[in-house]
C-alpha cells in the first residue's frame, strides 16, 4: 500500500498525518542506520510522540515536516 494512502486526513482526524520511523525508511529507501544518523542533525524533525511497551517503541513524526526536511537534505 502506498504511504500517501496511509497518511491522508479524514474528516474525523484533528491531527496532521503521522509517519513512523519504519515508514520513513521504506519511503526514502534507506537503512535504519542512515536515517538514525540523519535524525541526529540539529535541523532534523522532532518526534510528535512515542508509544512504548515492554519490547517495542514506536516513534511518530509529522509526515509533511519529515518529507520537506528530507527533500532539503538531498
Amino acid at each position: 500500500m502506498k504511504l500517501e494512502a496511509l497518511t491522508h486526513l479524514s474528516k474525523r482526524q484533528k491531527h496532521p498525518p503521522r509517519i513512523s520511523f519504519r515508514e520513513m525508511c521504506d519511503e526514502f529507501n534507506v537503512t535504519s542506520g542512515v536515517l538514525v544518523s540523519a535524525l541526529r542533525d540539529k535541523d532534523s524533525p522532532k518526534p510528535l510522540f512515542k508509544t512504548a511497551n515492554m519490547t517495542l517503541v514506536n516513534t511518530w513524526y509529522n509526515a509533511s515536516e519529515v518529507r520537506k526536511w528530507w527533500k532539503n537534505r538531498q
